[in-house]
């Protein structure tokens, strides 16, 4: 079995406003291998951002942005390599 997690923390300016927003953001995963060729795996991801002008940006498998602070997203499959 393999796990991983991490944590990233981005701090932003936008250009001339008195704006400080950041994000946090935590991913988790797990990957079993059934056998040689297959395995199941889980994957997900939460982020929270707070600060003034501060929203949860679009995921790239989302590809929209929260319409609030939080957003979070799992991800589970069986992979089988031929």
């Amino acid at each position: 079995m393999l796990l991983s997690v991490g944590y990233v923390y981005t701090n932003g300016h936008y250009g001339g406003l008195d704006a400080n927003p950041h994000w946090h953001t935590v991913q988790l995963s797990a990957d079993y291998a059934l056998s040689k060729r297959t395995d199941v795996y889980v994957f997900t991801d939460y982020m929270r951002s707070s600060g003034p002008l501060s929203f949860a940006p679009a995921v790239i498998w989302l590809n929209a942005p929260s319409t609030t602070h939080m957003q979070a997203i799992v991800l589970a499959g069986i992979r089988h390599r031929f």
